[in-house]
């Protein structure tokens, strides 16, 4: 009698969903590259957070709004790059956010120096 193994269990055979998660042998390896981007995103985010919790810089101001905007979109371009879904609401949601908030402060600093943004 001969028992016959589940295909994952064969000697030298990988599981499907093993195959399917490695890149081919021919793929670069970008993930170095997706790492750097990940890093730079979350620590410009970090650095804004922190120098307005100890008093550095205003939430907002240019400053602390253009860190957060560049952080939070770097990860939401690779939350989406990579299909991760809740992140990229969570970063995309934080980027327009500060877009809108850089908006509103240069606005206003237009506004009170008594120029336009057109000129």
């Amino acid at each position: 009698m001969t028992i016959k193994l589940p295909v994952a269990m064969r000697p030298g055979v990988a599981p499907d969903e093993m195959r399917r998660t490695r890149p081919a042998k021919t793929t670069p390896d970008k993930g170095w590259c997706v790492m750097v981007v990940q890093i730079a995103g979350s620590l410009l985010v970090l650095a804004g957070f922190a120098l307005s919790q100890w008093g550095v810089v205003n939430a907002k101001s240019l400053t602390y709004l253009v860190l957060n905007l560049a952080g939070s979109a770097a990860l939401a371009v690779d939350a989406a790059h990579g299909g991760q879904w809740g992140f990229l609401l969570l970063e995309g949601v934080w980027a327009i956010v500060s877009a809108a908030g850089l908006v509103r402060t240069v606005q206003a600093k237009a506004h009170d120096t008594g120029s336009s943004l057109d000129a």
